[in-house]
């Protein structure tokens, strides 16, 4: 299934979800909702529309072109109880707030401190008093880092009074409500209006805790949120602005992308969520977050250079490897089959193939067990994968943004997509032609390689040296 039948599959599931959504036989359910939080309803149907897709994240590519119907959780009585504890522990959990801190941009949805100091890299520029960063959950280190830090983790530490004022815990009318729809539309609407819940009591605590004109993330598959920037609108008449900093798939996370600036790497660096319609108010390419922090930031590669003079200096051909062994969506024998075309290549040819994983990679027994008996190395995983990157002359991976990040920098480089199924490839990467299907193919770009005319850079990424400029030249408009 190539990633055009991808494409066609997940835009019918979309029209699926609009005439789920959509349906006469919700109207007044989504009126009461309306009514009852004073969102609009538009806003309202649009978040259901982003959940039901989220909830379909189990499905593989190969299966998008099935009824989703059947993928309904039908098991309403649970999901009644499930939702009664929901508000009793916010309940619980409640704090009453006491102040607000007042700043120019709120930085949302940290989950890591490896984000974290991404996000403190890219705005060190930035006077403390004009910054805070929200941390989804509370991580090691994250009160050494001097800055102004937020922690507001799901269900814990909402506003009190935000609770009293929006819900009740046994509210009959809501679970009648609740019950009735989800028997009339055949969907289980207590799992869609729980989420729907959570968020608006999430991002209306948050917005009491803290001020801005700007609520900025890094981010986006799966975690744009039309609900969040509408409520951070309707406060402040702020805007808010996405980060891409990965190669975007054909998915059911990239249906329904909300977005009021979107700071995307190249001028067409995220085709695949314009396929699917995404809503987006205005793109500002910058350029790659990853490369100016790992490349600009941190400078110091002496473990690079040692290990780099220790393989002769010479690398013919770089793998970036993928993390596979976590991801059950996705069909990886494209992937497997891409390391047996090196290991071909390496027992063929007089050739230094040497693969590379980034440090988070979780080793896996299959890719470890393809290569071996070959003439393929692996450089420490720990490593700077970038400065390799740099190094290689020439660089093959199956869907790492990697791939996409260091075109720009005039390297060449190759995707693979072995069994035509690869749901991470798209129109600009195909008709650039640095997309293999064969590993014939793989060995006639080896013998004559080709870069890209330089005209097509922009498509794919903007210099990393300016990507702090960049984004400063749009947000100090703002």
């Amino acid at each position: 299934m190539s990633y055009l039948e991808i494409k066609n599959n997940l835009l019918n599931i979309k029209k699926e979800i609009n005439n789920s959504i959509e349906s006469e036989k919700l109207k007044n359910f989504f009126n009461y909702i309306e009514k009852k939080y004073s969102v609009e309803q538009n806003i309202i149907k649009q978040y259901f529309k982003k959940r039901y897709a989220l909830s379909l994240g189990n499905l593989k590519p190969s299966e998008y072109n099935i009824n989703i119907s059947k993928y309904q959780n039908k098991k309403l009585l649970l999901s009644l109880i499930y939702f009664l504890g929901f508000k009793t522990l916010v309940f619980i959990k409640s704090i009453k707030v006491k102040k607000k801190i007042e700043t120019k941009i709120i930085i949302d949805d940290l989950k890591s401190e490896r984000e974290l100091d991404r996000m403190i890299s890219l705005f060190s520029d930035t006077k403390q008093k004009d910054k805070v960063f929200i941390l989804r959950k509370k991580f090691k280190n994250y009160e050494n880092k001097n800055v102004n830090i937020i922690v507001q983790e799901d269900f814990i530490g909402y506003s009190r009074e935000i609770i009293k004022k929006n819900i009740t815990l046994f509210d009959f009318i809501e679970i009648f409500y609740l019950i009735k729809y989800s028997f009339k539309s055949k969907l289980n609407l207590f799992n869609l209006y729980n989420k729907f819940l959570n968020d608006f009591l999430y991002f209306s605590s948050l917005y009491s805790k803290v001020e801005g004109r700007i609520i900025f993330q890094e981010r986006i598959l799966g975690r744009t949120n039309i609900l969040k920037n509408y409520l951070f609108k309707r406060k402040y008449k702020g805007r808010n602005g996405y980060l891409q900093t990965h190669l975007i798939p054909y998915d059911t996370q990239a249906l329904f992308f909300d977005c009021d600036i979107f700071f995307s790497m190249g001028c067409n660096s995220f085709s695949s969520i314009k396929d699917l319609d995404a809503k987006i108010n205005e793109v500002v390419p910058i350029g790659s977050n990853n490369l100016n922090y790992y490349l600009l930031d941190n400078s110091n590669f002496s473990k690079e250079e040692e290990t780099f003079r220790s393989v002769g200096e010479s690398i013919d051909i770089l793998f970036i490897g993928s993390n596979v062994t976590n991801n059950t969506r996705n069909n990886w024998e494209g992937y497997y089959e891409t390391i047996r075309w090196l290991k071909k290549l390496s027992n063929d040819n007089d050739l230094s193939i040497f693969i590379k994983h980034h440090n988070t990679w979780i080793k896996d027994k299959n890719e470890i067990n393809i290569s071996s008996n070959s003439n393929i190395n692996y450089l420490p995983q720990h490593l700077n994968t970038y400065y390799f990157a740099l190094k290689a002359d020439l660089l093959i991976t199956y869907c790492s943004t990697l791939g996409i990040e260091i075109i720009p920098l005039n390297k060449t480089v190759y995707f693979t997509n072995p069994h035509n199924n690869n749901n991470f490839l798209n129109k600009e990467l195909e008709d650039d032609k640095i997309v293999i299907n064969t590993f014939e193919e793989l060995e006639k770009k080896i013998c004559k390689r080709q870069s890209m005319p330089s005209s097509n850079f922009d498509n794919y990424g903007i210099n990393y040296k300016k990507t702090k400029f960049l984004l400063f030249e749009k947000l100090n408009k703002i």
